[in-house]
């Protein structure tokens, strides 16, 4: 996991280089991945059954919903929209590839 302070505009340009070089050469697929927000990274990791590609710290809960939207605009999987469940300390953008073993519908961030 790497640990960063961005704004929304670069981060998915961030989050496809990681993946890029993570995939090394494999086809890259955005919707294969999965992005969200939340107030505790280790905890959502494990209720998505994911190893975590990357995270972004964000300032506040307002750009980390931007940067969700962003990313789901851009194809990655956000779920049903952006923002959803977060709480008012949901500052960290998530991303994960998705497998037959990660759960995408967890319950809301607590």
């Amino acid at each position: 996991m790497h640990k960063i302070k961005t704004d929304v505009k670069h981060i998915v340009s961030l989050f496809d280089v990681l993946v890029k070089k993570t995939i090394k050469g494999e086809a890259f697929n955005r919707s294969d991945y999965y992005c969200g927000i939340t107030n505790d990274v280790e905890r959502r990791a494990k209720e998505h059954n994911a190893e975590f590609i990357n995270y972004v710290e964000s300032d506040n809960k307002e750009t980390a919903i931007a940067a969700e939207t962003l990313l789901g605009e851009s194809g990655y999987d956000i779920g049903k929209k952006a923002g959803n469940g977060a709480r008012e300390n949901s500052v960290f953008v998530y991303i994960y590839k998705k497998t037959s073993e990660t759960i995408e519908d967890v319950p809301d961030d607590v």
